[in-house]
């Protein structure tokens, strides 16, 4: 009967108290096991419903008392299916993370019994997959060559019981091809040895797709017999090839590993997580663990936490110091991690350095509603300790699967078997499609999306603001002046000018003196109290072009924004008959000293050309300019308008007017 109620009711809370009850009595009066089955099964419902954030908390629970050594089994599906929670919200490395974990255990089971089992085959199948997604050229091709070794000892098996392992390895081919056909040409440089490393290994839908995009298409073998592709028609082919489905799944770059520096990110609440380190092994297993360690850690957290940043920058490097690590802040979004040599960062190690970089890569670029609450609902209902305690071993999980010394990086592969091929064009011969036609299906599209459900590589984190700055500088007006050399200026005043430079100087770097993209969006707001009719505010946002935005994505906007509390409209109506004859305007940042007069300092200026106006009571619930709205907000609303956009925001903000 529990399990019955369990397919009705996937998303009932007070289910899921009776499954959590049920389960702590099984734990304490049966076995754990039977605990472990119940938590596991419960996630099972989740994630076919689509409650993938819940069912992580299940398998979370379910880990903890199936990771014994008598009940492995259970313990590897358990893992397996956890990976595949975190890659349906798009956290592709905690899933790599618990698919290793996974392969572990019977990699294990060989080294010890000399038998191997077939869900060692189907863990490294799904790594296969995990990885195309994630895409490290050199990382898959030391995946593939296990499968390879393990597809050929089950080949009698696989062929007779399960067609899908056959296509493992010739799916893995195509989705490399398809990355391959929709790179840039700029990295085409990075195609040079490709054509026999992947001959080497068997991959020949690859081995292909670089001799082509090389322009080295005369090299390509076609046989007559078995197709009935022809050489003029390859054009045609590996553009329809360049195009196909799995270029939706992409998410991140072509990855080859190659250079002295190198890099992996993740996208995690929308914010770009990009960990910097020079070559070498065991700092490339630290970051993915680093990656994974985050994504897990904030895998549930859509409606707590929400991101003011764009980016955060990590450096690992090696350095002689005393302590195990030392973290250096250079900014919010920028930490080097200094690290000593010597040290494994394994479990303990692992942990110890996971503590001291958390808060600060939480705290400077993730606003949080209430701390005290998010940690506890974290720790007690989510319970993400069991979840994180999977990912603490990662390093000797990999290694022993893959062996100490794992060709990890593209000069690996390079060897005297492998010739260099020139580079015979000039531009790609690869035209891809702009815009992704939404494969989603009908179930998918009818179904509302909400917090519950969306991945987190729907989330786009959009701003320029670095909140520390603003917060620093404190912002305290908004106006315009003229001289001889400059006809026309706004200014934004600060009480602290340093930090306000210090803003302006940031724009200068990322947008250059002339904001060419209107990058930095200017927008006044008028008529929001009708008591008060001259008030306005000025909203200092990213400009964001709605046309771009897919179907499904969620942005979030970190901005500012401050309300001026004029007497007339003499000078906003001055400012705004200004832009209308100049229609450009140098932006400058100004001091403003303790008798509120304004000292523009124009050399720190940045040329403009747009400027936006709105009536608050145009403003609706899905305009950007919503968050200057506020519950104390009185509106001028037009007689003739009965259902201002406006209403429904203030209604949302619990306004009484």
């Amino acid at each position: 009967m529990i399990d019955i109620y369990g397919e009705i009711l996937p998303d009932n809370q007070h289910y899921d108290e009776l499954i959590d009850t049920i389960a702590e009595i099984e734990a304490t009066r049966i076995s754990e096991l039977t605990s472990g089955q119940t938590y596991l099964n419960r996630g099972i419902t989740k994630l076919k419903n689509n409650l993938n954030q819940e069912s992580l908390i299940y398998f979370g629970r379910a880990s903890r008392k199936l990771a014994k050594e008598e009940t492995q089994t259970e313990f590897y599906y358990c893992l397996m299916l956890l990976s595949d929670a975190y890659s349906k919200i798009g956290l592709y490395w905690a899933s790599y993370s618990s698919l290793v974990a996974a392969a572990n255990i019977f990699a294990n089971y060989w080294y010890t019994t000399g038998n191997l089992s077939i869900n060692f085959l189907k863990s490294v199948e799904q790594i296969l997959k995990n990885e195309t997604i994630i895409g490290r050229v050199p990382v898959l091709l030391c995946w593939f060559e296990l499968y390879s070794v393990l597809q050929r000892y089950f080949q009698q098996e696989t062929d007779d019981n399960n067609p899908e392992n056959i296509l493992a390895d010739h799916m893995t081919d195509a989705c490399i091809s398809i990355r391959l056909l929709n790179m840039n040409f700029e990295d085409f440089d990075n195609l040079k040895h490709l054509p026999d490393i992947f001959k080497l290994n068997d991959l020949w839908l690859s081995e292909d797709a670089s001799l082509y995009l090389l322009g080295n298409e005369h090299l390509i073998e076609l046989d007559e017999t078995k197709t009935s592709l022809k050489k003029e028609n390859l054009p045609d082919y590996y553009n329809k090839f360049a195009n196909q489905p799995f270029v939706a799944q992409i998410a991140y770059e072509t990855n080859f590993l190659n250079t002295p520096e190198v890099s992996i990110e993740s996208l995690i609440l929308g914010i770009k997580l990009n960990i910097k380190f020079l070559q070498n092994k065991e700092l490339l297993i630290l970051a993915e663990n680093i990656l994974a360690y985050f994504e897990s850690f904030l895998a549930t957290s859509f409606e707590d936490v929400f991101p003011i940043s764009e980016n955060i920058n990590l450096v690992l490097d090696f350095e002689q110091i005393d302590d195990n690590f030392k973290l250096e802040t250079k900014s919010r979004n920028h930490i080097i991690v200094n690290l000593k040599k010597a040290t494994a960062f394994n479990g303990k190690n692992f942990h110890e350095l996971m503590d001291a970089l958390l808060p600060h890569v939480i705290s400077g670029n993730y606003m949080i509603k209430d701390y005290k609450e998010f940690f506890d609902r974290l720790f007690k209902k989510d319970e993400v300790h069991e979840r994180l305690s999977v990912l603490l071993q990662h390093n000797n999980f990999l290694t022993n699967v893959l062996t100490n010394n794992p060709k990890f990086f593209f000069q690996d592969w390079i060897t005297g078997q492998v010739s260099e091929y020139k580079i015979l064009r000039t531009q790609s011969p690869i035209t891809i499609d702009q815009v992704l036609e939404n494969k989603a299906d009908k179930k998918e599209k009818k179904e509302k999306l909400n917090l519950k459900n969306i991945s987190h590589k729907q989330i786009k984190a959009q701003t320029i603001i670095n909140a520390e700055l603003w917060d620093n500088a404190k912002w305290k007006g908004f106006g315009f002046f003229s001289s001889p050399q400059i006809p026309f200026g706004m200014l934004l005043s600060f009480e602290n000018f340093d930090f306000g430079k210090k803003i302006f100087e940031e724009w200068i770097h990322k947008y250059g003196k002339i904001d060419k993209e209107e990058t930095i969006s200017i927008t006044v707001i008028k008529g929001i109290n009708k008591n008060k009719p001259y008030w306005y505010k000025v909203l200092i946002s990213k400009n964001i072009d709605k046309s771009t935005l897919t179907n499904g994505q969620f942005i979030t906007l970190s901005s500012r924004f401050h309300r001026m509390e004029p007497n007339t409209s003499t000078n906003l109506n001055n400012l705004l008959r200004a832009y209308h004859l100049f229609k450009k305007f140098i932006l400058v940042p100004a001091h403003v000293d303790k008798d509120f007069k304004m000292t523009p300092i124009i050399e720190a200026g940045i040329i403009k050309t747009e400027l936006k106006v709105r009536e608050a009571w145009e403003i609706g619930i899905h305009d950007f300019e919503r968050v200057v709205i506020t519950a104390d907000d009185n509106p001028i609303i037009p007689e003739n308008i009965k259902d201002a956009p406006i209403l429904e925001i203030l209604k949302e903000n619990g306004s009484k007017k």
